[in-house]
C-alpha cells in the first residue's frame, strides 16, 4: 500500500515541521486515544469524540508514522474494541471505522491490526457501503470517507490479502447500490 506523499497532502516534509507541532500532535493522539477507551456518557458525545479525532488522523501523512507509532496505540486498541465495533448504534460502529480507516492509511503498508480484526473493520465498513443507497445522514457520509481514505492509501491491496468473501462482499455492494452500478459489468463470485 502507498498512501500520498506528505508533500502532495500538506506540501510539507515531516523533517520541515516545527517540533512544537509535532508534541502538540503526539499529546492530541495520546489524550484522543485515552478518552475514546474511557466510558462515555451519551452516544452523542461518543460520536463528538470519534469525529474529532478522524478529523485529527485525516490531516497526518504517511511519513509522521514513525513519530507517532507509540502514541496511536491507545487509539488502536479503542477502535478495534468490542465497545466500539460491536455498538449498538450503527453510527458509532461505522465512526469508529472511518477512524480505523485513517489508521490504516497512515501505517501504510504496514497493516496496523491482525488479519481477524481487519477482516473485521472490512465487514464492518462493507456494512456501511450498504447504506450507499441512502444519500444523506451519518452513515453514508463516513461510507464516503471510508472509501476515499482506502482510495488514497489503496488499501485495497490489504482486502486482496484478507479472504476473498469478504472482498466479494464489499465489491457487491459498492457496485450493487443504486447509481453504482456499470451496465455490462457483472461481479461473478470466484469459487
Amino acid at each position: 500500500m502507498a498512501a500520498s506523499s506528505s508533500q502532495e497532502r500538506t506540501g510539507r516534509r515531516v523533517s520541515d515541521l516545527d517540533p512544537s507541532v509535532v508534541d502538540w500532535l503526539k499529546r492530541a493522539l495520546v489524550e484522543g486515544g485515552n478518552g475514546l477507551l474511557k466510558h462515555c456518557g451519551s452516544t452523542e458525545e461518543l460520536l463528538g469524540k470519534l469525529d474529532v479525532f478522524e478529523d485529527l488522523l485525516s490531516y497526518m501523512v504517511q511519513d509522521f508514522k514513525n513519530l507517532v507509532e507509540v502514541e496511536l496505540r491507545p487509539a488502536k486498541e479503542a477502535l478495534i474494541a468490542a465497545g466500539l465495533m460491536r455498538h449498538a448504534e450503527m453510527d458509532v460502529r461505522v465512526s469508529a471505522a472511518a477512524c480505523i480507516s485513517e489508521i490504516i492509511r497512515i501505517t501504510a503498508p504496514d497493516e496496523p491490526y491482525a488479519e481477524d480484526q481487519m477482516k473485521e473493520f472490512f465487514q464492518l465498513a462493507n456494512s456501511a457501503f450498504e447504506k450507499l443507497a441512502c444519500m444523506s445522514g451519518r452513515v453514508y457520509s463516513k461510507a464516503v470517507s471510508i472509501l476515499q481514505t482506502i482510495s488514497y492509501s489503496q488499501s485495497c491491496v490489504v482486502m486482496l490479502d484478507l479472504e476473498i468473501a469478504v472482498v466479494m462482499q464489499i465489491l457487491t455492494s459498492i457496485f450493487s447500490e443504486k447509481g453504482y452500478t456499470t451496465p455490462g459489468y457483472t461481479l461473478v463470485p470466484c469459487a
